[in-house]
């Protein structure tokens, strides 16, 4: 317990309160099932829909899986990014590229599922981590081959757009994580020359 306190005590404030407030979703999610209808992204088309839903499905997950994925990386690999840019703009900037992702996902699948996750937005945290950072080594879950930013993000991406052009029944919004990975992109070049913030 000690190790978990002296860890996020480490993690910039940003990324430590979105992880709170994801695991905080997540247990309402399971003891308050009527949540489910109203955080979720819903069609628009569906009775259910609210806009707040753009933000709000950001922080929904569908398991104990989906969320310990999501949050293994909006932690190990994300600090780097609000450090560099700053807690507002982080955090801004996150949300952003959760709703590109949703509006990309409704655009081309207006009538699919319910969209959770936090998928978008940590992809395009990730894209821009990448273009800081692309030489630095990272690692794929429980994968212990280390492999460049670069190289893993460009060949995740491409894989995304695959199973995103084919149609998959795999209850993944390749979709959304392309948007959310091409407004991180558009984000990093909107402000490529962005000065180190130390906390």
């Amino acid at each position: 317990m000690g190790f978990l306190k002296f860890f996020f005590d480490k993690m910039p404030i940003g990324i430590r309160y979105i992880f709170y407030i994801n695991v905080t979703v997540f247990l309402l999610q399971i003891l308050i099932p009527s949540v489910n209808y109203i955080l979720p992204l819903y069609p628009i088309s569906s009775n259910h829909f609210i806009i707040t839903q753009f933000i709000t499905y950001q922080f929904t997950h569908g398991g104990i899986l989906h969320i310990m994925c999501n949050m293994l990386g909006l932690i190990t690999i994300l600090p780097f990014v609000e450090q560099r840019i700053g807690t507002k703009k982080f955090v801004l900037y996150y949300l952003l590229c959760g709703i590109a992702g949703a509006l990309l996902h409704m655009s081309i699948i207006s009538d699919s599922a319910t969209l959770v996750g936090a998928s978008a937005a940590i992809w395009g945290m990730l894209v821009m981590f990448t273009f800081f950072r692309p030489n630095d080594s990272l690692y794929i879950f429980l994968i212990p081959i280390a492999i460049k930013a670069k190289y893993l993000t460009g060949t995740l991406f491409i894989m995304e757009l695959f199973c995103a052009i084919i149609g998959t029944s795999d209850n993944i919004g390749h979709l959304a994580h392309i948007g959310g990975g091409i407004a991180g992109a558009i984000l990093f070049f909107a402000n490529k020359y962005i000065p180190i913030k130390r906390y």
